[in-house]
């Protein structure tokens, strides 16, 4: 006979390590860090570093930088809803 029970969903803290270990290849290399989390929510930082600079006149960052923090945060935050990682 098989097993119909469902899976147990994982502790919250335990989903957010799983979480930010599971961060794309550019969250890494980027050095982008889940700083808070919250269930559906993530908060996360990106130091600044000079190779990010869109515009070196006044040091803003690139947009695609920007873009890919927020598409990797938003990511992080989808699956922090999850009950079951």
């Amino acid at each position: 006979m098989s097993d119909t029970s469902s899976p147990q969903p994982m502790p919250f803290e335990e989903l957010a390590k799983a979480v930010h270990k599971r961060r794309s290849v550019y969250g890494y290399l980027s050095g982008l860090k889940l700083d808070r989390a919250e269930p559906g929510e993530a908060w996360a930082s990106l130091p600044y570093r000079p190779v990010f600079v869109g515009d070196t006149e006044t040091g803003v960052l690139h947009g695609g930088v920007v873009t890919a923090m927020l598409d990797e945060c938003c990511g992080m935050a989808v699956l922090l809803a999850l009950t079951v990682l």
